[in-house]
């Protein structure tokens, strides 16, 4: 890889899981400064989460919700918690 490549700046897709709008709005602001080409992609439950991974309901469409780069994912959610989201992505 060139100078010139690493350079680039390339842009991730992240998916953001929490449930506070204000830590959402912290999280999405400081990712956007790191780097404003970045998709975020918000959820506010594990269940919805889990919808999203697994590709069901409204989020079938591969090219509209595609995979993350990046999951950042609130431990405390209410009903399915956190650690459920992660167990079932393991």
């Amino acid at each position: 890889m060139d100078k010139e490549e690493m350079n680039e700046e390339k842009s991730a897709h992240i998916l953001l899981i929490e449930d506070d709008p204000n830590h959402r709005e912290l999280i999405t602001e400081a990712i956007k400064e790191a780097n404003p080409l970045n998709n975020i992609f918000c959820l506010k439950d594990g269940a919805e989460a889990l919808r999203y991974l697994q590709r069901e309901d409204e989020y079938s469409e591969e090219e509209k919700y595609p995979r993350p780069d990046l999951v950042l994912l609130d431990l405390k959610l209410p009903g399915v918690d956190g650690k459920d989201v992660l167990r079932k992505m393991k």
